[in-house]
């Protein structure tokens, strides 16, 4: 089965993604974001790499994670926010969400070239969930169900605010 990507112009990104990468201490060189058919974009070497040699090296610091919610202005959140605590991929999906809508984010070099479609199982129709019938997968996609449902109903989001309104 060929996957179905939509491709938005994040293209146009790339070129100040890469050198934000650069910047703040990741080793990119030799490789370069491609366009592959039917897919999405991926990293395609721009040279023959002997066994062992590197490709690309990324610091933690540029490696959004559920870490650096708690560092962010989500950490007053997250310190009483069960969930929060024992969920990091809902920390790490608010801290997303958090430096999408900050106009002055860190992040908004990566935040730019992320795909707008994903063809993960939670974006699944009816029809294809029940292709998964009886397979572990099913009841991970019910799990992360329940776990957006409480996000929507969470108190606390209601009422937080990471930024100033303009």
């Amino acid at each position: 089965m060929e996957m179905k990507v939509a491709v938005a112009d994040r293209s146009a990104g790339f070129g100040d993604f890469i050198s934000w990468m650069k910047s703040n201490g990741a080793e990119v060189d030799g490789v370069k974001i491609t366009h592959f058919s039917g897919y999405d974009y991926g990293l395609q070497a721009e040279k023959d790499f002997e066994e062992g040699e590197l490709m690309i090296a990324v610091p933690r610091k540029l490696m959004m994670s559920a870490d650096n919610a708690k560092d962010s202005v989500l950490g007053p959140l997250m310190r009483k926010d069960p969930m929060l605590q024992h969920m990091p991929n809902v920390a790490l999906s608010l801290l997303l969400l958090a430096e999408k809508f900050n106009p002055d984010s860190f992040w908004r070099p990566y935040i730019k070239v992320l795909p707008t479609l994903y063809t993960t199982v939670l974006y699944f129709t009816t029809s294809e969930l029940q292709e998964l019938k009886g397979s572990p997968t099913l009841g991970w996609y019910h799990f992360a169900d329940v776990s957006k449902d409480y996000l929507y109903k969470a108190e606390e989001l209601s009422t937080f605010s990471c930024y100033d309104s303009p």
